[in-house]
């Protein structure tokens, strides 16, 4: 049975890729959204196509050339009827950049780590991106400093863009991570707990991992 998340205020965005060979990437984003004199698929719905069009700016800019930011996904999570739907690409911003490196093997990615405040039985979030050629990572699997450093800056624009994407809309906006908060035991003998309560917390602070990270699902797309 799938779990159903309940997460006050955020919505769940997916920010959907193609890589070489038609293989998929996506990175979540979750965002809290606090509407204000507007009903909250009104709100959503202007909200949308600006938090799409910072990640297009922001990190899309960066990608090399076997990238492409083919549009994004949403899902509300404040409540269990909320809103779902897909947003394309934003006219005028980009799709990806300009770089022309060969892509490392498909399960090679960027491991961001999201740092949020939180307490000691949750963790801080963290990111795959699907950024990882041959000119970024070294034949130890280290990162290059000028890749961290664009990218550290760029996530931290990102943050703060999130941030200010509410202002004209009349809404409070803010980058969060989702963390469980209840759970309950499972009824199949030998599963984990079922969560069955959440909440979230600003993020602080992001950056990058100075190694290469590995996803195994993605050895099977």
């Amino acid at each position: 049975m799938p779990v159903q998340i309940i997460a006050p205020t955020v919505v769940r965005f997916a920010m959907n890729h193609t890589l070489a060979n038609n293989r998929q990437a996506t990175c979540l984003i979750d965002v809290s959204m606090d509407e204000e004199g507007v009903s909250r698929n009104t709100a959503l719905a202007a909200l949308v196509p600006l938090i799409t069009g910072v990640w297009q700016d922001r990190i899309a800019a960066l990608f090399p050339t076997f990238i492409t930011f083919i549009g994004s996904t949403y899902l509300d999570l404040d409540s269990l009827d909320g809103q779902s739907g897909t947003q394309g690409p934003v006219a005028g911003k980009p799709v990806h950049g300009a770089g022309t490196g060969a892509a490392l093997t498909p399960q090679v990615a960027l491991l961001i780590h999201k740092q949020c405040t939180h307490n000691r039985n949750q963790r801080n979030g963290r990111m795959f991106l699907p950024w990882a050629d041959e000119t970024a990572v070294d034949n130890a699997g280290v990162v290059g400093t000028t890749t961290i450093n664009a990218l550290n800056t760029a996530f931290t624009n990102l943050k703060n863009d999130i941030v200010a994407a509410g202002t004209p809309l009349v809404l409070s906006t803010a980058w969060r991570v989702v963390h469980v908060e209840e759970t309950e035991p499972n009824p199949v003998p030998g599963r984990p707990p079922i969560p069955v309560a959440w909440s979230s917390s600003d993020v602080k602070s992001v950056f990058v991992d100075t190694k290469c990270a590995t996803q195994r699902r993605r050895m099977r797309g």
